[in-house]
């Protein structure tokens, strides 16, 4: 999914927040790893993902999670 990412410091608060704005969720909020995430749409219908952790923490999580994601060593 091509979206844009955005770090949050409380993914529930903040998707409240979205939706009473008018936004909607693509799927509900979910856990990766320990953190939160959800995709949602805009008004336009353009797609955004907000997480309440890092990128480094995401990227580590997810190296965790599927150590054929890792990239190869130098």
């Amino acid at each position: 999914i091509m979206h844009w990412g955005f770090q949050v410091d409380d993914v529930a608060s903040s998707l409240a927040r979205v939706e009473s704005l008018g936004g909607r969720t693509v799927q509900p909020m979910m856990d990766w790893g320990g953190a939160n995430f959800v995709y949602c749409y805009d008004l336009d219908g353009n797609v955004f993902e907000m997480l309440d952790s890092s990128m480094e923490d995401t990227a580590r999580r997810t190296i965790e999670l599927f150590p054929e994601a890792a990239p190869p060593a130098a």
